[in-house]
């Protein structure tokens, strides 16, 4: 995990980890030193840094989450599936839903969605039964931490001339516009017989790959990968771009040339990771881990009935504690959350915690919202409130910068 991440590696999902006895196996390291996009450090990076919010995502999309190894619903932040494709977290027993096509060679032939069970190979078994990572978080934390410290006391040797680092200079690596995913969804969608009368119905039902551009006001950098990714989804292939580790753009297969497309060579980028390693990233990370496997096995509390509550005898319920008590333990809670956040140059502050998923009950790490019951109103409220109480200026501060 460790070394994925400090050499910008992704695309690391359960499909592209075997369990090799008590070892997990990368079968496709196409996706080290993954280039940057552009679009994710801005021309104007100094607007979008200098925004807490956005600063969040950044941080959360440059972590060790891009990696792909620990845990996500879907194949991205936003993604609404409720399936695990990481390949740590992606344990088997899933259920999914896909395209099958049904009555093969009849009139009625046709495409529909059919519920199956996830059995990849990236778990370990024992007698059959599938080990839960959960179980061996503190195994994972440790060897991260070791690892990362062998790379922060070796770092001038790894970044000198005659480093086996070098070696990735000039090479090719892929770059993941897109996941395969998503173009085998498309794919498979266009093969329903509706689509397959005219060739303008398909070149239709393909066309919505141009979708995610529609939000932008003006041409996007991207344009002619979209007529890249068209042709080859005509010719029932999956879209694959080459990049090369000392270039900022991209050459298509037809000749093309996108200038800029990244915000900075994958190699570069590597370099800066390794170069800016410390004991404060290093614990940032850690929290990451943490939260993300929280965020995959933590499970919703059973609700419990007043009628439950009602029984609940006076003599075993905690004695309220006195008020000196209760400000002491929310100035304890204020101070961490205060060296937790994530502050901007604008002054303004959030903090990287857990969101409800309300479609699966589960929770997805990210970037604080908006509301009141688990986004920043909620965090300001508490500032408020304990300004009013101690009339300490400092809360009172705290709370303006975090709405």
């Amino acid at each position: 995990l460790c070394l994925i991440h400090c050499m910008g590696g992704t695309d690391c999902h359960h499909g592209n980890l075997i369990a090799n006895g008590e070892q997990p196996v990368v079968i496709d390291t196409e996706t080290l030193v993954h280039p940057l996009p552009q679009i994710e450090r801005s021309q104007d990076s100094v607007v979008i840094d200098s925004d807490a919010p956005h600063l969040a995502q950044k941080q959360l999309k440059e972590s060790v989450l891009k990696t792909l190894l620990l845990h996500q619903w879907g194949i991205s932040q936003s993604d609404r599936l409720d399936v695990d494709f990481s390949g740590l977290g992606g344990v088997e027993g899933q259920e999914i839903s896909s395209f099958k096509l049904k009555n093969i060679n009849t009139d009625g032939m046709n495409v529909e969605f059919e519920v199956s069970i996830l059995t990849e190979a990236n778990m370990p078994t024992i007698d059959g039964i599938a080990l839960s990572p959960k179980d061996y978080l503190a195994d994972l934390v440790v060897g991260f931490k070791q690892m990362y410290r062998f790379l922060l006391t070796h770092r001038e040797d790894i970044l000198a001339a005659d480093s086996p680092l070098n070696s990735f200079v000039n090479q090719k690596a892929r770059y993941v516009f897109r996941s395969t995913r998503i173009y085998f969804g498309i794919l498979e969608n266009s093969y329903q017989p509706n689509l397959l009368r005219y060739g303008v119905d398909r070149s239709i039902g393909l066309d919505v790959l141009s979708r995610a551009f529609l939000a932008e006001k003006e041409k996007p950098i991207y344009w002619e990968l979209l007529d890249a990714e068209l042709q080859s989804m005509e010719e029932l292939d999956i879209p694959f771009f080459t990049s090369n580790s000392s270039e900022d753009f991209l050459s298509l297969a037809n000749g093309t040339v996108i200038p800029e497309i990244f915000a900075e060579p994958s190699y570069d980028r590597v370099l800066w990771q390794i170069e800016n390693l410390s004991e404060t990233d290093l614990k940032q990370q850690i929290d990451i881990i943490y939260s993300s496997f929280y965020s995959r096995f933590a499970q919703e509390p059973n609700p419990v009935s007043s009628k439950s509550i009602d029984r609940v005898l006076a003599s075993e319920i905690d004695p309220i504690l006195p008020s000196e008590e209760i400000v002491t333990q929310a100035i304890a809670i204020a101070q961490e959350l205060e060296q937790r956040a994530i502050g901007a140059v604008d002054g303004s502050m959030t903090w990287i915690g857990l969101g409800h998923r309300f479609n699966n009950q589960g929770f997805q790490l990210q970037g604080l919202g908006y509301s009141l019951s688990d986004g920043s109103a909620g965090v300001a409220l508490f500032f408020a409130s304990l300004f009013r109480v101690t009339r300490d200026s400092q809360w009172c501060e705290l709370a303006l910068r975090t709405l």
